[in-house]
């Protein structure tokens, strides 16, 4: 076998190895939801890229168990986008806690003091169970402000969420945004897809100055979210890539009903 021949196969093995630790990893987490664990976000967030890396990889007509041995490309294309899908997870799990509880993530504040905000509202959580930064924090309470010690108090009684006028619409942007992304969708496709996905919305951001100017382009900004700046058709048939996947990702209803960003 030639030299050539065998670093080739050592890219197939290396990229399909790390490919296989990877799934396997972010499968575990999806098992775990699926029998409905309670999970922490970092779980939740695997569990959510593993179940839309596949997904998105079947609407392109791939077959991601060929990624497990045979298909070195396919294998850190999936690797990549399992990072990507999480990612997306993250940033909109860290956006839910800042505005859960603002204090949290002053930056105007002390990090005493954001820990006291973001403690409050664990020890005010009746699912939460005491953890041992809890338990020190209120052990350690002598060395504490007035001010933090307020907070703390105030916190794990009647925390204060920040408004949020948009939370569906923001939640679905920020989880469908791996595939606006991938496929450079512009932001007049975007508020089409938005339109689709809550229909008989009216106003901003679902309205449009012209064809150039989309409104829903500032609210993806303010997330954030970056995409082809100027609004001109760049796909076949008119239509954006894996729209109908994106129609699919959950908006978050019940949690975000939950925390008391939506009405009963």
């Amino acid at each position: 076998m030639t030299k050539s021949n065998t670093a080739k196969k050592r890219v197939v093995y290396l990229e399909c190895e790390n490919f296989q630790a990877v799934s396997c990893d972010f499968m575990a987490g999806y098992q775990r939801v699926k029998e409905g664990v309670q999970c922490n976000a970092i779980e939740e967030s695997k569990a959510f890229a593993f179940f839309w890396a596949h997904r998105e990889a079947l609407a392109l007509g791939k077959d991601a168990a060929l990624a497990w041995s045979d298909e070195p490309n396919l294998a850190a294309e999936l690797s990549l986008r399992l990072m990507q899908w999480r990612a997306a997870r993250l940033k909109w799990w860290l956006l839910l806690m800042r505005k859960e509880n603002p204090a949290a993530f002053d930056e105007t504040a002390t990090q005493r003091s954001r820990d006291a905000a973001e403690l409050g509202v664990l020890l005010g959580d009746k699912s939460e169970k005491t953890t041992e930064r809890l338990t020190d924090f209120i052990k350690w309470r002598s060395e504490l402000s007035e001010r933090e010690h307020r907070i703390f108090l105030e916190t794990a009684i009647d925390s204060k969420s920040a408004k949020w006028v948009h939370p569906e619409l923001d939640t679905w942007l920020m989880l469908m945004w791996p595939i606006v992304e991938r496929f450079k969708w512009t932001y007049r496709e975007v508020l089409d897809a938005a339109r689709k996905k809550f229909p008989g919305r009216r106003g901003y951001p679902f309205d449009a100055l012209d064809e150039n100017h989309p409104e829903i382009a500032k609210q993806c900004r303010g997330l954030g979210l970056r995409t082809a700046s100027r609004a001109r058709r760049q796909h076949a048939q008119d239509k954006a890539p894996l729209l109908e996947l994106t129609l699919e990702i959950s908006t978050e209803a019940d949690l975000l009903r939950r925390l008391g960003f939506l009405g009963k």
